[in-house]
């Protein structure tokens, strides 16, 4: 066999290996996003419930209680996965389905947000979707606080996860409220603080 044709198939045989290999990549990634959002689906019906409380502004033991019913039902992670991914992969979107709002997973929206200042007039169309994304994080604060550490661990103290909690719920109120005044400067510095209060925490308390 010519040196020519032993390149071509080793080539041939190292190309069928990369996409064979990223065939069953994809496919393991699909079963655990089929996974994830099944176990995402039981916490939708709680955490709504969670968030209109905190939208009408209820009572604090009514809202703690709300949020220790659906902790028991699922763990943190899929709580979270309710609360931020787009609604094709289960989560709660951004806005209604109607309103079509994109990016339409409430993790995405932030980082959109994040990088570029909103103009007025579509902040102000966004606007309610806006603040229901900040009651968002807020419940996911009361559902982080029932999660918070007993004792502090190397480099992972609980007055850091305090902090960041704490971050999050204020980062969450001034969110509310620049969109109330509809202030895109202001809101854009909210989802700032909002989202470094997440990156900061993940980055200490992650595995």
């Amino acid at each position: 066999m010519s040196r020519f044709l032993r390149c071509g198939l080793m080539g041939t045989l190292a190309l069928g290996l990369c996409l064979w290999t990223a065939s069953v990549t994809r496919s393991a990634d699909d079963d655990d996003d089929a996974m994830d959002i099944k176990e995402a689906g039981k916490a939708t019906e709680g955490l709504k419930k969670l968030i209109d409380l905190i939208d009408k502004d209820k009572d604090k033991n009514e809202i703690a209680k709300a949020a220790e019913d659906l902790d028991k039902k699922t763990d943190l992670k899929h709580i979270m996965w309710a609360a931020y991914k787009p609604r094709e992969k289960g989560g709660l979107g951004v806005g209604d389905k109607d309103d079509k709002i994109k990016p339409d997973g409430i993790e995405a929206k932030l980082i959109n947000m994040f990088k570029r200042e909103m103009p007025a007039e579509q902040l102000k169309k966004e606007g309610p979707a806006l603040i229901k994304m900040a009651e968002t994080a807020k419940a996911m604060a009361e559902i982080a606080e029932l999660h918070t550490p007993t004792m502090n661990m190397p480099k992972k103290p609980i007055a850091d996860w305090k902090k960041f909690n704490k971050a999050q719920k204020d980062a969450a109120g001034d969110l509310i409220d620049a969109v109330n005044k509809n202030k895109p400067d202001k809101v854009q510095d909210a989802v700032k603080n909002l989202y470094s209060s997440c990156t900061n925490c993940h980055s200490v308390f992650r595995p």
